[in-house]
């Protein structure tokens, strides 16, 4: 249920329908959606890689060393690879952005 509801919070913010479809399909219409622009491409083209790496950590320190997590945490986690991404491919490409009309965080 953690998962589901983190996976849900991020293809509402980016505008992506998941009508309920199984990971591996919504990944692919993930890398499909349309994109604004080169940061908005990039995001859909690095953001399910970094989702599914964060909660497979998140589930192996619950499962073997029993921490807990939260969404916020794992959400901050995400946000902060994303921005890492961000900003090493803007200073490598030049890319300009204004992240606000890339995604709509709710």
């Amino acid at each position: 249920m953690f998962a589901k509801t983190f996976w849900k919070f991020l293809v509402d913010s980016l505008g992506i329908q998941t009508d309920f479809i199984q990971l591996k399909y919504l990944v692919m219409k993930w890398w499909n959606t349309n994109y604004k622009n080169e940061a908005h491409k990039l995001i859909l083209q690095f953001s399910p890689i970094f989702i599914c790496w964060t909660l497979w950590m998140n589930r192996c320190a619950r499962k073997y060393r029993g921490k807990q997590s939260n969404i916020a945490r794992v959400k901050f986690s995400v946000f902060k690879d994303t921005f890492k991404m961000l900003h090493t491919f803007s200073s490598l490409h030049h890319l300009t952005f204004k992240l606000e009309e890339t995604c709509t965080p709710r």
